[in-house]
């Protein structure tokens, strides 16, 4: 019971941190709620599934199949790979300069730069610096990444990986500034 006081404590103390919460967590929610709270979401992402973009598709599936190996999850699950492999084959194609690193970058970081919500400004201005982040962390090293749990291997990978070594991932994994806007991005990043 302490444990998952704890973890509901980092929860809650999570969402407040990173703006993302779509539930109101300003007290601490009883278990009933919590429930309440994951069935509306559940509810809401399953609804609409196949009129979200093939990532939230992906991201929501992979994350429901995990919890209840469900196969009704499975096609979600392809549409991510078709997603994540064809995002690849279009970086390692067309991105495989400098030049053209730091133009995908800022393309990337200017998303941001549009985006209003607390979030976006937040993940703009930590990233306005150091926009290469946006291609090696959150394109390239994530995309390998998801490929891996998916147990293949993209056809380029070795050219991938060795764009991914000259990268400094240090400096983003020690900005306060960066931490606060990419937290879970981030700690994936350092243990994966």
């Amino acid at each position: 019971m302490i444990l998952k006081k704890r973890i509901l404590a980092l929860t809650v103390s999570a969402f407040l941190i990173t703006g993302a919460s779509i539930i109101d967590f300003s007290s601490t929610p009883k278990p009933h709620q919590l429930q309440a709270h994951a069935n509306v979401v559940k509810n809401t992402y399953e609804s609409r599934l196949f009129s979200l973009s093939p990532y939230k598709q992906g991201h929501f599936g992979l994350r429901m199949y995990r919890q209840t190996q469900n196969a009704k999850y499975k096609t979600t699950i392809l549409v991510d790979l078709a997603n994540v492999t064809d995002r690849l084959n279009h970086i390692s194609a067309n991105v495989t300069t400098p030049d053209a690193i730091h133009q995908h970058s800022l393309e990337r970081l200017n998303e941001y730069k549009k985006g209003k919500d607390e979030r976006s400004v937040r993940r703009y201005k930590a990233t306005k610096d150091q926009p290469e982040y946006f291609f090696m962390g959150l394109d390239v090293l994530r995309y390998l990444a998801r490929l891996q749990e998916y147990g293949v291997t993209h056809k380029d990978d070795k050219k991938l990986r060795k764009l991914l070594r000259s990268y400094d991932f240090e400096s983003v994994l020690t900005n306060k500034e960066m931490i606060t806007a990419w937290a879970a991005q981030l700690a994936n990043q350092a243990t994966g």
